[in-house]
């Protein structure tokens, strides 16, 4: 889908269908008016780049004993701060996108998991040299 920029939302156009439901056809025209009306009206730079598709991995570590390899962590760690910069665009146009707002409150602030994981693990997937360090001294790995 070219008209989506994340994984998600090219999966919700996929399965979007028309609906019979007079009150779900007017609440999803009232936010796609609100979305399209901040396009119009200049609004830009969503920031929507480096989501990833977290189901996958969510799915698999409800098994007991299984793990996130540390370049899953790392995309982990990117998706949240992706939430975390929509949540402050969300909020700094507020007044614009009343409806969007409003779903954005779902966003949660995970900046501290975000920042543990960037710190520990680097872009490359490798494990940070000083957690290898921490890990040997306390006895772990």
């Amino acid at each position: 889908m070219r008209e989506a920029r994340t994984p998600g939302g090219a999966e919700l156009l996929r399965a979007l269908v028309p609906s019979g439901d007079s009150q779900e056809v007017a609440r999803r025209q009232q936010l796609l008016g609100e979305v399209h009306g901040a396009l119009n009206e200049g609004v830009q730079a969503w920031p929507l780049d480096g989501v990833h598709d977290l189901r996958p991995w969510l799915i698999r570590s409800r098994v007991a004993g299984s793990h996130l390899e540390p370049l899953e962590l790392r995309r982990v760690a990117e998706t949240l701060a992706v939430c975390t910069a929509m949540r402050r665009f969300l909020d700094t146009h507020a007044a614009r996108l009343p409806l969007l707002h409003a779903r954005a409150k779902l966003l949660g602030a995970h900046t501290g998991l975000a920042s543990a994981i960037e710190h520990a693990v680097l872009e490359n997937g490798e494990i940070a040299l000083r957690v290898i360090r921490a890990c040997r001294e306390l006895g772990i790995g």
